[in-house]
């Protein structure tokens, strides 16, 4: 009787295991996938149970992919223990008649993300490759409820926002970072393009390691160990080994799965987001002129910060962001809100790898650096008789003096808005030619009053990214010319723009050339 009280015991455990991985693999659509299923094989008690537990589900018939593959990557970062690793899983594979498939990486940590990282980017190109040689579409993957739990620790204790804190999704699409051509652990072209899209399945997640363990010791598996899991150094394994025995020793064995519960509700949150980010990315992200725009700020930085911190995440990578750490990538969004939110209306901010971003006034733009022009700042003093040059401004002014009643003799009436006529008496003296300042104030010629310059530039529909790049001759704060648009009234007298009327002394005519367009956005 005691044998077979146990033996149902043995039984119950794996028939509930069983009954939660299908459960999660309805959950996370596994269930649904047509053709073959790669599943990733470490040999380890995690990765056994996933294999183990798939291979009796699809055994059973039913709506089920067609065929299991075990995919074991061999990352070489432990000589002899790889080695033995690798002809464990493919023994274990043998004896259990599954389709099996070892793949050897290089993994090189060199490359600033850390060998964790490259190790995990060799990984899921392995499975890529896998994917593309037998035709298969899905992967699945054996994390567990303890592995969500840890992962939601490390995001927390590096300050990660509401995605980090949704940990581990049940699907999600596989994705590799092509490395660049110096990275030794792959070689050819990205192969990514070259197969349809492939989904990685986690039906383990709402399973703990423990009843993992209790269902491998019920049908009498045994699993390797990889010693690597011992080396603290590695913040997962200090998590694991130190930090989630102490809040399971002070809270229950239950907080795990209320860790992995809110993670749940983070990824809730975490899809509204992304929801908001697209669609204000939508609103507020256009290309022009080859850079990315997003305007207008003023309603921009209405939307909360979390949305605006998404938006600035799709620009970057719209322009072509240079890899890095998450923390590299979080200075560049401050950096970029800052612009938006408080930053004056022509500032700008270097975003390294060559790219910048700069506002002008309701608009900031995100493009190459060395297509950003600052506003001009300088003034150069009006040359009377002679030529004003102004670098900054692209323009060039001839000032001759003459006498009244010599201007139609030679046609100098002819050039426009680009040619000004005054009376050389009316002036006053240190006009110079700048672009417009704080202040600036103008009466047009034939206009009732005088205005703020800023008035003018609205009625005239000037867009505010050009206002800081039109020539102006100007005397302190008093404009006398808007070149290109019009005359100040007061030096002119009565009459046409173009004319002078003044009946005694000398006029001065004012001829304006463009030598290179003045406006860079």
């Amino acid at each position: 009787m005691p044998d077979e009280l146990s033996e149902r015991r043995l039984n119950d455990i794996i028939r509930d295991f069983e009954a939660k991985v299908r459960k999660g693999c309805l959950r996370s659509g596994l269930r649904d996938v047509k053709g073959h299923l790669l599943a990733g094989f470490s040999g380890g008690a995690d990765s056994t149970a996933l294999l183990l537990s798939l291979k009796s589900l699809m055994s059973g018939g039913g709506r089920w992919p067609a065929s299991l593959v075990a995919v074991h990557v061999e990352h070489g970062l432990r000589p002899g223990s790889s080695e033995r690793d690798a002809l464990h899983a493919e023994e274990f594979c043998q004896n259990h008649k599954i389709a099996f498939r070892r793949v050897g990486v290089r993994v090189d940590g060199s490359g600033g993300h850390g060998l964790e990282d490259a190790a995990r980017r060799a990984r899921r190109r392995a499975f890529i490759d896998s994917a593309r040689e037998t035709g298969a579409r899905a992967v699945a993957l054996a994390h567990t409820q303890d592995d969500q739990a840890e992962t939601v620790l490390m995001h927390l204790f590096e300050g990660a926002g509401v995605r980090g804190i949704a940990g581990i999704r049940p699907r999600n699409r596989l994705e590799v970072n092509p490395p660049g051509k110096g990275d030794p652990s792959y070689a050819g072209e990205p192969r990514a393009s070259n197969i349809p899209e492939i989904e990685i399945f986690r039906p383990l997640l709402e399973i703990s390691r423990t009843e993992i363990e209790d269902y491998l010791r019920a049908r009498n598996i045994g699993w390797a160990e990889d010693e690597s899991n011992d080396d603290e150094a590695r913040l997962r394994n200090l998590v694991r080994r130190q930090v989630i025995p102490i809040i399971r020793e002070n809270m229950g064995t239950g907080v795990i799965g209320r860790i992995a519960g809110s993670a749940n509700h983070a990824a809730d949150a975490a899809e509204a987001l992304i929801k908001a980010v697209d669609d204000a990315g939508n609103s507020f992200l256009s290309e022009e002129n080859g850079r990315i725009r997003l305007a207008p700020v003023a309603g921009f930085i209405l939307l909360p910060r979390a949305v605006r911190a998404g938006v600035w995440a799709a620009a970057l990578d719209r322009v072509e962001r240079p890899g890095g750490r998450r923390r590299a990538l979080e200075r560049l969004i401050e950096n970029l809100d800052h612009l938006a939110v408080e930053e004056g209306p022509s500032a700008q901010v270097s975003l390294a790898g060559g790219m910048a971003a700069w506002r002008r006034y309701d608009a900031i733009y995100l493009g190459p650096e060395s297509e950003y022009t600052p506003p001009p700042r300088g003034e150069v003093p009006l040359a009377v008789p002679g030529r004003t040059r102004h670098e900054e401004l692209g323009l060039e002014i001839d000032a001759e003096l003459g006498e009244y009643g010599q201007l139609q003799e030679d046609g100098e009436d002819s050039g426009g808005n680009m040619t000004a006529l005054f009376d050389h008496d009316l002036l006053p003296k240190g006009i110079v030619l700048r672009n417009r300042r704080a202040g600036d104030r103008f009466k047009p010629a034939g206009a009732p009053g005088e205005r703020k310059l800023k008035e003018f530039f609205i009625d005239r529909k000037i867009p505010r990214q050009e206002r800081d790049f039109i020539p102006i001759l100007a005397f302190e704060r008093e404009v006398i010319w808007v070149v290109g648009q019009a005359v100040s009234g007061r030096y002119q007298g009565e009459g046409a723009s173009v004319q002078a009327t003044s009946r005694h002394g000398k006029r001065l005519i004012l001829k304006a050339r463009l030598f290179r367009k003045p406006l860079e956005i």
